[in-house]
């Protein structure tokens, strides 16, 4: 009979009890580690510069509230919003035109970890003869309306307001900088995206065009026809198998796990995929370390082995787990009731109000075509559980 170790101890005990506050012992063995780096915030060019070295930062009195005609708190209209020039290849042409603006619609995160990785916008600025422009969404980075008690006035954080920032920031920038005949295009990923997309149709007149990458506009109950709310599970899944470039047993491995495991333990795999970059990032990390290229397939060397049980099985299910909770390589304990850092855990906080009032797409998932357990349907139902119990937090 296989030893229960005090990881697995942790694991029953957490799983059957704690309603997802799990704190976890990390075993000692597992696949290498990305260690902590403080200054690692950003990816590198092919000339060895991070991106940001060839921006300005500036920031502007942004409108608070673009539509009401109530006071604000203390009467505080505006906010400082962040956002960077980089005029490297900007064209004036002889009659006295300038290039077009390409502009990144910041999204849920500090806006220096889009402007680092936002390759497409970098690798065509000198063929276009562009000006970027990398925008920061109100209440993530450096961009908070308020300083302190900032979760008291969560009124203000919603994607209309978000998406005035951005096209009074616009307008004023065509003013500023003489380029009122410039053609100004959207770029964006995920959330961004959606809101470059939603910019495009709200806004024709100040964006002329939009690129959105992963930008999931039609996946919101109503839609005809209906989206597939378990597609998102199925790429998580593919991820994790052979066809993807993992271990061939390791969505065999997952899918036995749930029957000792938890829901928070599930929410990792997701955070892991939405950070399964090519290459090294900070991204999903809020720029506070770094995750190895292919953090999926990295956790996934952990479950290689085909014939895992028990402890074994446990135990190496923890390793795979702190390629995300341990990236520091000193983690004792993973804490699933928080996020892996303090910025991750913040801006994740605000996402999840947003995506709570605003962005609610319930994502299912039903255990034979994804590696997870069935959560058919009732899905919506704990959803809109855990918005309440949000909503309630954070006043």
């Amino acid at each position: 009979m296989a030893r229960i170790t005090p990881l697995v101890l942790c694991l029953i005990i957490c799983s059957a009890f704690s309603g997802g506050q799990c704190q976890v012992r990390r075993s000692r063995k597992g696949p290498p580690r990305i260690p902590y780096k403080n200054s690692s915030r950003t990816q590198l060019t092919s000339n060895g510069r991070e991106p940001i070295t060839k921006c300005k930062v500036y920031t502007r009195d942004a409108t608070l509230d673009h539509f009401s005609w109530a006071t604000p708190p203390d009467n505080r209209t505006t906010f400082k919003q962040r956002y960077f020039l980089c005029n490297d290849h900007w064209k004036s042409h002889k009659d006295g035109t300038r290039g077009p603006i390409f502009f990144y619609v910041g999204n849920e995160a500090d806006v220096t970890l889009y402007l680092n990785a936002t390759g497409l916008m970098w690798e065509n600025a000198a063929a276009f003869g562009a000006l970027l422009v990398f925008a920061e969404h109100r209440y993530y980075g450096e961009s908070k309306p308020f300083k302190k008690a900032l979760r008291h006035h969560m009124q203000y954080l919603t994607s209309e307001q978000a998406m005035a920032d951005f096209a009074e920031l616009i307008m004023e920038l065509k003013e500023d900088l003489g380029a009122q005949s410039s053609a100004v295009i959207g770029f964006g990923g995920s959330y961004g995206g959606m809101l470059a997309t939603w910019m495009r149709i709200k806004y024709p007149h100040i964006l002329d065009g939009a690129i959105a990458g992963s930008a999931p506009i039609w996946s919101y109950l109503g839609e005809e026809p209906a989206y597939d709310s378990g597609s998102y599970a199925k790429i998580v899944t593919a991820d994790a198998s052979e066809a993807g470039g993992s271990a061939p047993a390791c969505a065999s491995n997952v899918r036995e796990v749930w029957n000792q495991g938890s829901w928070a333990v599930q929410k990792i795999c997701l955070d892991m995929r939405r950070g399964n970059y090519p290459y090294p990032s900070s991204y999903i990390l809020n720029g506070n370390g770094i995750l190895p290229a292919y953090p999926v397939r990295v956790a996934c060397e952990s479950l290689r082995q085909e014939d895992l049980a028990g402890s074994d099985l446990l135990s190496a299910f923890a390793d795979a787990l702190g390629v995300f909770y341990n990236y520091t390589e000193d983690v004792e304990c993973y804490d699933f009731g928080a996020g892996p850092n303090p910025e991750t855990d913040e801006d994740g906080s605000f996402w999840d109000y947003q995506w709570c009032t605003e962005q609610f797409q319930p994502f299912s998932k039903d255990g034979k075509h994804d590696m997870y357990w069935a959560q058919v349907p009732s899905h919506t139902y704990h959803s809109r559980t855990e918005h309440l119990s949000l909503l309630q937090s954070v006043g």
